[in-house]
């Protein structure tokens, strides 16, 4: 307790007069002096040892007497009330009679009893036979307490009064006119105050300077402050000195109001503030401002909480600094300054674990390095103490791996989460299931989906049942997913996937080939979520719905309905090109035009990409009309100026079919080549590289080189089992079939053309129409391979063929009803196959 800090200073005089100076022998006195210059210093430290030496060798009872007061006043200054009430008993016990003087009451006030203390210094002032100084020193103790009771008024009359009464005790006059100049700033008396510091007693003592210091900052004035500061005298290094301690403290909240903020000045003061302070409270408070003061700036506020954990590392703040600390660096940028301050936290073991684990945990959040977050993911699965902790450090590992794409770590953290039993396991469930779908793992996914539709909050058991529908959607049963998805509508109505769910319904209309429920869902789509980012989309997708039904009005009112609603985003330019597409496949060439000199016309129709579609689909248009000059030429002009668009890949695959239908394959191939280099997604790719295979066939069959051949055969081959679309493996194997037999590698083809009928009926078990013409045909070859060795046995082969094309019910294959007929007669098959 600060009792004797600025506020107080002036009770401690009290005791210099109280005790008065006795003439001691020899080293008593030379220790007794020492001790009473420290005292007045402030320094009590030193001030108890001189005393305590004194007591030693005190020969008389009035010098024992003396400088045990002496050493209990140093004691309780120094914060050591239990010494000083020691050296006041011992005082008690040797000397009954004699009066302790003003110890006891400041003992009290030690000890927070202000009005007891006031009281005993207010009895002392009138027991009978004291001097007057005795008297003088219990009024002027009488008054710190009334100050310190808040009575100002009280304090400046009882000074006034002591003032007058003492006028023969030239000693008192400097310590009142001192205390009252104190009494009078406090009290706001500033003027009385100023005429006081300006009078002959303060102009001799420099240490007024520290109460002109104060006036300045009760009134505000920093410069008047600063000058009054830079006066000070010197103090003793290692010295504390409360008072001005406390004015530099004030100080410092004076320079950082001024106009504008001294944050500089203010610094410097709480620096200083904190050397002053008596007390570890005072020093720890000072530090925080110091850390407060330097607010956003991050390296400074951190030198600060590094500075204040030197002084106080077991300090109860001490996570809350570190964090602070934390955030900032992380804030301003300097991620691997924040890194290792919350490194420090989740290893400091003056922090409670949980403290510890949160620490980690934010940190490994920060978007720093992948192996800064690695490091601190490992710190927090480190510190994780009990199950709830290990599941939440599973979760931010599989977090950091998603968000990374690398779903095969990710799955391994959410599964152990998902395992955990905590009260993580719903979320970590939810976690694993999109990870597996991004993994494509769907069979893996459908138990966790299972599990997640008992989940206990509704927004993990939407999650299961949207992702249940989107999993029996990957299993390729269209159907059955779509009812799922329509489910999921009248279940979760308000759900986040209900948006989702709705247009995902609408895309299987399409899917089945229900082009007026798709067209219907669209709409109902786009009015019912006119705000969403897919609204512009869905009115696309019903435009194309209308397009495949021949429903150019209605086609031609989404695009109206685009450019009123959602005219700022690009889809009135992408609806226009695409009913341009349809118009041209359907003949309606001028229409086709018409909507093409709509989008250039328009501010988002002058993009490259829009441009070079344009040309393209004008070369389609020239290339209808027989004019394949033309439509290369506009084609070239599409690859040649805008290669990089999306559509600069397809102007060189257009480009490539021109040349391939001309008979000019080695320049075809040139321009798959080219297409396969703007645009190497997989699927595209592939089947650049089928078209080149083909045209590397028709270069065999004109010069029957058998490289060319080995090197189509060779892409047929790959395409066949590696190729990412189902329908171009089954067209590959079937050319496959073709290249080997023409190679002469016969029973090989058969196989190939017998491959290609069962990847059609695969197809067509996955809800995947196969192509009916390269199924028939691979069915016919195939027959007609088994047929060739005259062998009964392989004719029944052929028959099993040709039936398994028959029974997938191709629109479009071929009749082998007269080809069967033969087959049957010419070996007798008619007991097996009737």
């Amino acid at each position: 307790m600060a009792v004797f800090s600025d506020k107080w200073r002036f009770l401690a005089l009290t005791a210099a007069v109280w005790l008065s100076p006795l003439v001691l022998a020899g080293e008593t006195a030379d220790e007794q002096r020492m001790g009473d210059d420290a005292f007045a210093s402030g320094d009590y430290v030193n001030a108890m040892r001189f005393y305590s030496s004194a007591l030693s060798t005190a020969g008389d009872d009035d010098a024992k007497a003396s400088l045990l007061l002496r050493l209990g006043s140093a004691r309780l200054r120094a914060g050591d009330q239990t010494g000083a009430k020691a050296a006041l008993g011992e005082f008690v016990k040797a000397f009954p009679s004699r009066s302790a003087g003003v110890l006891p009451g400041e003992i009290m006030a030690f000890a927070g009893k202000y009005p007891e203390a006031a009281e005993y210094f207010d009895r002392l002032a009138g027991t009978p036979g004291l001097t007057s100084d005795e008297v003088a020193a219990a009024k002027f103790a009488h008054a710190a307490m009334q100050r310190h009771l808040g009575d100002t008024a009280a304090v400046i009359t009882e000074l006034d009064q002591l003032a007058a009464a003492t006028t023969s005790l030239p000693e008192w006059r400097e310590r009142i006119a001192y205390a009252l100049t104190e009494a009078l700033i406090e009290g706001g008396r500033f003027e009385r105050a100023a005429l006081l510091l300006n009078s002959g007693i303060a102009a001799k003592k420099p240490g007024y300077e520290l109460l002109k210091a104060k006036l300045a900052i009760k009134k505000g004035d920093f410069e008047g402050f600063e000058s009054a500061w830079k006066l000070l005298p010197a103090r003793n290094p290692g010295v504390r000195d409360d008072a001005r301690s406390r004015v530099a403290r004030d100080g410092a909240a004076l320079a950082m109001k001024n106009a504008p903020p001294d944050m500089a000045a203010a610094q410097t003061l709480l620096e200083a503030a904190f050397d002053l302070a008596a007390t570890g409270i005072d020093r720890r408070n000072i530090m925080r401002e110091l850390i407060n003061i330097n607010g956003s700036d991050a390296e400074k506020t951190d030198q600060a909480v590094s500075r204040y954990l030197e002084f106080f590392p077991d300090a109860s703040d001490r996570a809350e600094l570190l964090l602070r600390s934390a955030r900032l660096l992380a804030e301003s940028g300097r991620t691997a300054a924040a890194f290792g301050r919350y490194r420090e936290m989740a290893e400091d073991g003056h922090l409670p674990g949980g403290v510890r684990f949160a620490a980690a945990r934010e940190g490994a959040g920060l978007p720093g390095s992948r192996a800064e977050v690695e490091a601190m993911l490992a710190v927090m699965a480190a510190t994780a103490a009990d199950p709830a902790q290990r599941a939440e450090a599973d979760m931010a590992g599989g977090e950091h791996y998603f968000a990374l794409h690398d779903f095969e770590r990710a799955e391994k953290y959410f599964t152990a989460a998902a395992s955990s039993g905590t009260t993580r396991v719903d979320e970590a469930r939810f976690r694993l299931l999109r990870t597996l779908i991004e993994e494509r793992k769907f069979k893996a996914a459908a138990p966790i989906a299972s599990q997640l539709a008992g989940a206990v909050r509704t927004e993990h058991r939407e999650a299961a049942a949207y992702y249940n529908a989107l999993l029996i959607e990957k299993s390729n049963d269209f159907a059955g997913a779509r009812k799922a998805y329509k489910r999921f509508a009248i279940d979760f109505p308000k759900s986040e996937f209900a948006a989702a769910a709705a247009y995902a319904a609408a895309e299987l209309s399409c899917v089945a080939g229900d082009f007026a429920t798709a067209q219907r869902e669209f709409l109902a789509f786009a009015d019912r979520y006119s705000k969403s980012t897919s609204a512009p989309a869905a009115l696309y997708m019903a435009l194309q719905s209308a397009c495949f039904s021949g429903e150019w009005k209605a086609a031609a009112g989404m695009v109206a309905r685009l450019d009123r609603d959602y005219a700022d985003t690009h889809v009135p330019v992408e609806a226009r090109l695409q009913l341009a597409d349809f118009m041209r496949a359907a003949g309606k060439a001028a229409d086709a035009e018409q909507l093409m000199a709509e989008v250039e016309k328009m501010p988002r129709g002058k993009s490259d990409a829009a441009t070079a579609e344009i040309l393209i689909d004008r070369a389609r248009l020239a290339a209808g009309k027989d004019d394949i000059d033309r439509a290369l030429t506009l084609a070239r002009e599409a690859l040649d100026k805008y290669p990089t668009t999306p559509n600069g890949a397809e102007a060189a695959l257009f480009a490539g079919n021109l040349e391939s239908d001309r008979g000019n394959y080695a320049d075809a191939i040139k321009h798959y080549i080219r297409a396969a280099e703007l645009n190497p997604e997989r699927g595209f790719a592939e089947i650049c590289a089928g078209r080149i295979a083909d045209c590397r066939f028709n270069i065999f069959s004109i010069s029957l080189d058998r490289a060319e051949m080995e090197a189509a055969v060779a892409a047929y081959s790959k395409l066949g089992v590696n190729a990412l679309d189902p329908r171009v493996r089954l067209q590959s194997v079937y050319k496959l079939g073709r290249g080997l037999e023409l190679s002469g590698d016969t029973e090989a083809a058969c196989a190939a053309y017998e491959r290609a009928v069962y990847l059609a009926a695969d197809l067509l078990r996955g809800g995947i129409a196969p192509d009916p013409v390269w199924t028939s045909r691979a069915a016919a070859a195939a027959a007609r391979l088994q047929l060739a060795s005259g062998d009964r046995g392989k004719a029944e082969n052929a028959l099993a063929i040709l039936r398994r094309c028959d029974e997938m019910k191709l629109d479009g294959a071929e009749d082998f009803s007269a080809q069967r007929a033969r087959i049957v007669e010419k070996y007798n098959l008619y007991k097996r196959n009737q």
